[in-house]
């Protein structure tokens, strides 16, 4: 060795023992074989704890050490570095970094190593294989058209090197969840120079904002865990394919969102919570689905589940989780309560369902009954028979020969109506048996030649016997009303129930045949034996909890089969739902995401393998869509929802589900409702299928999209605006997929689990919008008030519910209502064409499509004094103009008398002369309005507990938007107490008293500058905002004194105002604060910028150009920056700077594509044929089209 190196020749590399790793092996090789055994001592520490900056100085050093280098990233790689030392401060790096430069050779190794990694991920079997020799094919020539993924990356190095605005038709098919700041970053140039009014106001937070908050000072390289303890998370980073998935990792990391969770302090003893529950929970489940057991050491906070950057396995949080308890219950001993010395079976009735075409006379209630032996609520199902058919017959003064329709002078008593019934229209229709009475009864409705009183007939027989036809006339009868009254209104009416309650049931009987899949079921068969139960007033019993699932589907087009295939089911389960409280915390106790993979795409080849670390949540991943579906059915059974929660269900998700049940034939597909069912056979109806009608039955179902149309106003209802508008979160927060992008994600394991990680956060997000809007606590408060069906509330059918809320109050007062008339619309479409050809002579001249002129006049629109105002404008309006004048003039069926023409057809009503007593709608109203006054009284009083605050503020809610959509079912068509004369005589009143208003304020020396239905505008030309108030408030009390109920408030006080034709203006409000100050704000109405079917890029320039009129600067100021962005504007259109995405318009589809029948002269209507066809999308009636 000696003269090796006296040679000149290369030394011979020494092993450094910097660690002393050499010598414990040395020293541990002079045991072996000895009987010296290794005494393991206590370590009271494992772990040392140092400094961030020392940390750093020792990762670097050991990163000195001699580690495998890769050969150019095509090899095993090793440089010593943890998968969590990306976070190194950047100042020990910049020190190890000088450290290092004495050795050239290795950090020029190390970093390729780094390049590998960032440019490929981790080193793993993909590369070695794509390295392997393998035998070259002949080589051919490539044509771009035929190949995709080529096309695509020509495509993108095309738009790097060479970027073209007008190159926007890429296809993306790889799984892309980058958030598009490009558009951001130029509205962001939209500066506005000028601060419009000297003092601005904070804006306050909200409760869902608080909660939602966008971190951007947060490391984005990687996913930051829980500091909680005793709870530990590995620190891994998230390091996929490609960059789009490292942004998506940082969008859902930066997206810190509470949703009503606590916080991780309540997970401090989540252990020994779980351990109580296990030993509380000892009745076992029957039916389970079987799962691998889950470590419940690795949990993260509700923060990380809800946000989508980490989802936990399934596990149990609440002490009341009853949701998987299977009940062994013997069908023949019912859970009974004593009630007044009698057995009474008692439940909350939540539900009902009836098929009148099937079994006739049937109606089952569904809801939750108490259980001794489980402990619990549990389902069950209440079968209501032998409901008998009620229908009455108005007799004639006079005989009438049916042939000629001549009367023959014969009077007529109620023995002749019984007799010809009986004898003629019994057996024309096979009624072999009935029960009638003569009863008096009232009518006030469409027919005038029906008396106000008179004696009926009244005739009740067996539900199976045949149903009358509604224009049935004898010689002795000349109407018959009820034929067309469902089973489900006859017993609602009859018992009197309204809406979700505690009902009592005598005479219960057990089945023998269970026929729902519910826990509990009993048969009653008389209607007569179901009442309200009798609770006490001053305590009443709440609702029982509710089990609720909140499902979010993944769906892709199948090429082949042109059909769309579920790939992805995510479930979270709250087990505790109690609508009578506030927000439940945690929002959820169990989630799980069911997932298979298209027909066309495997599983990626790593994703058991990823999926062993992936701590996200419970999958259970499915070989075929059959299994999945079939998975998702027992779960659904097994869980056993009370409530079912998504976005777009009714019109979406539901038929797609339903769909492809009926393709796999998947057995007990019912499941998913509480009613047994035959299996599914679909019938095509032209290029639909007819699908089964609510297959949810017995289970509540909140869509979202729906509850969003109705409780606020929106551009659009998707998923994506709902929660910018509801949950406050910024844009781009949440990530749409294409199917596409979808199928894209099954190229990897880490992109197939990002995928479910943002499955899970879109239920997340869609339970709570849920919890934010209150859907549920309302929807119960609405339908208690009006006395209809809750799943009917929940669907949004305003017209339904007045409905019901005034067959209760005219049933009560013994009125006869008006029959229900199925496909009214088409007859209303044709009056209104009627109408229309009889107002304008000239409309047979005129070409192209007319627009239909409503049925009667509506509100009064004065004619604007169009201009700029910068004096203070004050702003008046009347409280509830309509339900007001309904209770002014006591306007009502009954209070009104009938004007009628030669030809039979009524043209308007007149007030009755002895108009004293107050009709039945006013009467109603008057509930409304005074329980709302009282409601709002108790929710001043202090020391009220958040809960009862909260539902006092439910109810009042409640009780306005009842009252405020009274007078929608007087003129909507298709209502069933639709009077036409009664909402124009509402209408004309409304125009009345705002002509006495305007002339009243022009008495008084001050200028009316607009008006509309139920408000004006007044140029008070004054500067003092007080001096504004004692203006109003001279105006009110002049005005009021002249009215009962109508009543005229201040609204509100403008500082500036442009004023452009009706309908159309923008202002600054001023408001006065508690402490004195002023905050301002600008309002906008009707004017295009915030139509839908403009551009972004025109919305945002037009806010620009407002804000700088509405500010306080000098005109040619205004002037000035106005043209300056007009011309950047225009300059920057022309060189093509400005985002396309900017560009896009949206615009509803009014109704299905197929139904359009000149779909080339409509953008819209194109964009969604190509859509629908393409599978990208499923657009319908309703949804909004962005193009």
């Amino acid at each position: 060795m000696e003269d090796t190196n006296n040679s000149g020749g290369r030394s011979k590399r020494q092993k450094i023992d910097r660690h002393g790793r050499l010598a414990a092996l040395q020293k541990l090789r002079e045991l072996k074989g000895s009987k010296n055994k290794y005494e393991i001592s206590r370590v009271e520490n494992v772990y040392e704890e140092v400094d961030e900056k020392e940390y750093s100085k020792r990762v670097l050093e050991r990163q000195e050490d001699d580690w495998i280098v890769d050969d150019d990233g095509c090899g095993y790689v090793e440089d010593g570095r943890e998968i969590f030392d990306d976070d190194l401060d950047k100042e020990s790096i910049k020190r190890g970094t000088k450290r290092k430069s004495e050795s050239s050779i290795k950090k020029s190794a190390r970093s390729k190593v780094e390049t590998s990694i960032d440019s490929k991920g981790s080193s793993n079997i993909r590369n070695l294989i794509a390295n392997m020799p393998i035998k070259k094919k002949k080589e051919t020539a490539v044509k771009l058209s035929e190949d995709d993924i080529l096309g695509d990356i020509m495509q993108e190095i095309d738009s790097t090197s060479n970027p073209s605005p007008k190159d926007v038709s890429r296809k993306n098919t790889s799984f892309s969840l980058k958030q598009n700041t490009e558009e951001d970053d130029y509205l962001s140039t939209f500066v506005i120079k000028p601060k419009p009014i000297s003092l601005s106001l904070k804006k306050k937070l909200t409760p869902a904002a608080k909660k939602i908050k966008l971190e951007s000072d947060i490391d984005k390289s990687y996913v930051e865990p829980a500091d909680v303890q005793p709870i530990v998370v590995k620190k891994e980073p998230l390091d996929l394919d490609t960059e789009d998935i490292n942004e998506m990792t940082q969008i859902i990391e930066n997206f810190d969102s509470n949703d009503g969770f606590p916080d991780s302090s309540a997970f401090d003893d989540v252990n020994e919570k779980i351990e109580e529950i296990e030993s509380q929970n000892k009745i076992e489940n029957k039916i389970t689905i079987k799962s691998e057991e889950v470590d419940t050491a690795n949990l993260v906070t509700e923060e990380q589940l809800n946000s989508g950057a980490l989802w936990d396995s399934v596990q149990t949080y609440s002490e009341n989780n009853n949701a998987n308890v299977s009940v062994n219950w013997d069908y023949s001993k019912l859970p009974l309560i004593s009630e007044d010395g009698k057995q009474v079976f008692q439940f909350y009735y939540w539900d009902a369902y009836e098929d009148a075409s099937k079994q006739p006379g049937t109606v089952y209630l569904f809801g939750k009954v108490w259980l001794d032996s489980a402990s619990t609520n549990v389902s069950c199902c209440v079968v209501m028979k032998n409901i008998k058919r009620r229908i009455f017959l108005l007799p004639r003064e006079e005989r009438i020969n049916l042939k000629t329709g001549k009367s023959t002078g014969e009077k007529i008593a109620m023995l002749d109506v019984y007799k010809e019934f009986n004898n003629v229209i019994a057996p024309k229709y096979k009624i072999n048996e009935f029960k009638s009475r003569s009863t008096d009864k009232y009518y006030a409705f469409e027919y005038t030649d029906v008396p106000f009183m008179c004696q009926y007939l009244e005739v009740k027989y067996a539900p199976n016997l045949p149903m009358l036809p509604k224009d049935l006339k004898g010689e002795t009868f000349s109407r018959v009303f009820g034929t067309t009254s469902s089973f489900l209104e006859l017993l609602l009416l009859e018992r009197k129930i309204k809406g979700p309650a505690w009902l009592h049931l005598s005479n219960p009987q057990c089945v023998k045949v269970p026929i729902s899949w519910c826990k509990v079921e009993v048969i009653c068969q008389a209607v007569e034996d179901i009442s309200i139960a009798k609770l006490n007033s001053t305590s009443p019993m709440p609702p029982p909890p509710l089990v609720t699932v909140a499902l979010s589907f993944r769906q892709v087009m199948n090429e082949k089969t042109r059909m769309d295939e579920i790939v992805m089911v995510s479930c979270l389960i709250q087990n505790n739902y109690q609508v009578d409280k506030s927000t439940p915390n945690p929002a959820f106790q169990q989630h799980f995401c069911v997932v298979t993979h298209p027909s066309s795409h495997p599983f990626p080849f790593d994703f058991k393998e990823e999926l062993r670390n992936y701590r996200g949540t419970k999958v259970e991943f499915c070989d075929s869509e059959r299994s999945l579906l079939m998975y998702v059915v027992e779960a659904l059974n097994s869980i056993d929802p009370d409530l079912v929660v998504g976005h777009d269900l009714q019109a979406a998700d539901l038929d797609i589900l339903l769909y492809r049940l009926s393709i796999h034939r998947i057995p007990c597909w019912s499941k998913i409702g509480r009613l047994k069912r035959a299996g599914m056979q679909l019938i095509k109806k032209g290029v639909t299928y007819a699908l089964p009608r609510i297959p949810l039955c017995g289970r509540l179902v909140c869509d979202i999209k729906i509850s969003g149309k109705e409780l606020i106003r929106a551009r659009s209802y998707d998923l994506t605006t709902l929660c910018e508008s509801i949950l406050k979160m910024n844009e781009g927060t949440r990530i749409e997929l294409t199917p596409q992008e979808i199928i894209g994600a099954y190229r990897s394991g880490k992109t197939l689990l990002q995928l479910i990680s943002t499955t899970m956060q879109d239920a997340s997000f869609v339970l709570s919008l849920m919890y934010e809007m209150n859907v549920i606590p309302l929807a119960l408060q609405i339908t208690n008030i009006a006395g209809n069906v809750m799943s009917k509330t929940l669907m949004g059918g305003r017209s339904e519910r007045n409905e019901f809320l005034l067959l209760h109050a005219f049933n009560a007062k013994d009125y006869i209502v008006p029959d229900k008339v199925y496909g009214k619309a088409n007859v209303v479409q044709e009056e209104h064409v009627e109408l229309e050809n009889t107002m304008n002579e000239n409309l047979a001249n005129q070409k192209g499509p007319r627009k239909k002129k409503p049925a009667y006049s509506g509100g009064l629109v004065l004619d604007p004094k169009v201009g700029f105002y910068d004096t203070l404008i004050l702003l008046m309006d009347f409280n509830s103009l309509y339900p007001s004048i309904i209770l002014e003039y006591n306007i009502c069926f009954t209070t009104t008398i009938r004007v009628q023409s030669e030809d039979d057809d009524i043209l308007g009503v007149e007030l009755r002369e002895d108009n004293t007593d107050l009709g039945i709608l006013p009467t109603e109203l008057r509930k409304l309005i005074e329980s709302r006054r009282d409601v709002k009284k108790l929710m001043k009083k202090d020391g009220l507990s958040p809960d009862l605050k909260l539902q006092y503020d439910i109810r009042q809610m409640a009780l306005k938007l009842t009252a405020n959509s009274m007078y929608g079912c007087l003129g909507f068509a298709n209502s069933r107490f639709y009077a036409k004369p009664l909402a124009a005589l509402v209408t004309s009143k409304g125009r009345e008293i705002l002509l006495n208003t305007q002339s009243l304020v022009e008495k008084l020396n001050y200028e009316v500058i607009y008006g509309d239905t139920d408000s004006i505008m007044i140029n008070t030309k004054a500067l003092d905002y007080s001096e504004v108030f004692k203006i109003g408030n001279k105006i009110k009390s002049e005005v009021n004194r002249l009215y009962k109920h109508v009543e005229l408030d201040i609204d509100g006080v403008f500082k500036y105002m442009l004023l452009l034709k009706k309908k159309k203006y923008a202002a600054t409000i001023i408001n006065k604060l508690p402490n004195g100050d002023f905050a301002y704000t600008n309002e906008i109405k009707g004017l295009d910028i915030v139509r839908r079917d403009w551009s972004q890029l025109t919305s945002k320039s037009g806010e620009f150009i407002l804000n700088q009129i509405l500010s306080e600067q000098d005109l040619d100021e205004k002037i000035s920056n106005i043209c300056s962005h007009l011309y950047k504007l225009k300059e920057d259109l022309e060189n093509g700077r400005v985002p396309v995405s900017l560009l896009s318009i949206a615009k509803q589809l009014s109704k299905a594509v197929e139904d359009y029948t000149d779909k080339k002269a409509q953008s819209h209507v194109l964009v969604a044929q190509r859509l629908n066809s393409s599978g990208r999308k499923t657009l319908k009636a309703g949804d909004t089209v962005h193009y």
